[in-house]
This record gives structure tokens, sequence and C-alpha cells, in this order.
């Protein structure tokens, strides 16, 4: 059992349960006046990000310049078409298959032109949606290795803090405790009447035995 001297082993009984009713009685009330200051850590979140939607910002990025080249491509491919009609026309071979022939040679080029375009788009949608995820997931892992750091930190301080209010409440209660115990009588007993007494430092900075209602009411504080 704990003595009522000397430094407390607090882990040991926070909960205010040190084998005597009367200096428990001290320790709980002193305890419970104490303020404890911690504090809480708020971590900081990241918001998920799914591949489909890195691959929706990069497409938002790489989809006006293919839209523009097929555009390109399209026109000249009809550029094309219109200079061979007029070739043919000037040489009457209008319907003839060499009029043909050069529009389908127009047109394979064109279609080679734009699945090489495509390619291209989805060679750099690929890597835009890779690289992206890649710093995605370093940057959450480094947010989430600071927010271990600091809740680690809080803990420690809470730890401290709390340890810091019960060996001040142990030891106002020790001294309590030591200062109201009950004189031995003449006939052998003690005089009790005190036990539910705490002493508290007047105004004037005189110790005076008062019941803790009675020392809220008044204002007056520990001197302990």
């Amino acid at each position: 059992m704990a003595t009522a001297t000397g430094q407390a082993p607090v882990s040991q009984n926070s909960g205010g349960n040190w084998g005597n009713s009367r200096f428990n009685k001290y320790y709980n009330r002193y305890l419970n006046d104490i303020p404890l200051n911690t504090i809480n850590y708020n971590a900081v979140s990241t918001p998920d990000q799914s591949v489909d939607e890195l691959a929706a910002e990069v497409a938002a990025y790489l989809d006006p310049q293919i839209n523009t080249t097929e555009k390109n491509l399209r026109r000249q491919m009809r550029n094309n078409y219109n200079d061979i009609d007029a070739n043919g026309a000037s040489k009457g071979m209008s319907r003839s298959t060499w009029v043909t022939d050069e529009k389908g040679a127009i047109y394979n080029a064109g279609m080679d032109a734009l699945a090489d375009a495509y390619s291209n788009y989805n060679s750099a949608l690929a890597s835009g949606v890779s690289e992206r995820y890649e710093n995605y997931l370093a940057r959450r892992q480094g947010i989430d290795e600071q927010n271990a750091r600091n809740q680690l930190e809080a803990d420690k301080y809470n730890s401290q803090v709390k340890t810091a209010q019960e060996q001040l409440a142990y030891k106002r209660a020790a001294n309590a405790y030591n200062w109201t115990k009950p004189k031995k009588s003449k006939g052998g007993g003690d005089n009790g009447g005190n036990n539910d007494l705490v002493p508290w430092l007047t105004s004037k900075g005189k110790t005076v035995l008062m019941k803790p209602e009675k020392r809220r009411m008044s204002g007056q504080s520990s001197g302990l």
C-alpha cells in the first residue's frame, strides 16, 4: 500500500485506489479539482482518388489536343479528295479508276495518321495516370506518416499532463492526509471530526480546515 508521503507510483493508481479510504477521498477530490489540459490531434485527411478519376483529369488535358489533330487530319483528307476530283474532271477522268484509287490512298494514309495520333494519345494517357497515381500514393503515405508522428507526440504530451495531474493530486492528498490525521485522545481513541475537512489557504495566507463544498462557495484556493 502506498504511504501518504513521498512520490506516488501514479501509473499504478490512476484510479485513486490507494488501499486507504480516507487518503482515497482526499486524492480523488484533488484529482477532480485539478484541470486536465490535454490536447486532441486532428489528423490531416487525404481525399481518396481512384484511377478513373485520375484518368479523367489527364484526359481533360489531352482530349483537346487529339480532337484538334483528328479535325485537322479529316479536313486535309477532304481537301485532298477535292483536288483529286478537280484533277480528274480537268482530264475527263471523273469516273475513272484513277480517281477511285487516289481517293483510297488518301483515305488509308489519313486513317494511318489518325491511328498513330490515337496511339500517342493512349500512351500519354497511361503515362499521365501512372505518374499521378504514384504521386498520389507518395503524398498520402507522407501525410499518414506525419499524422502518426503528430499523434504520437500528442499522446506523449497527454500522458505527461495526466501524470503531472496525478502526482500533484497525490502530493496535495498526502499533505491533507497528514495534516488532518486524527490525534489520539487520552483515553486511547482518536478525536475524529476532521475526516471530511481539507486544508485550504485563505486570502490572508492562513491555512484552515474547510469542507470542499464550503471552499467552492467562498472562492478560497488550496494552498497544498
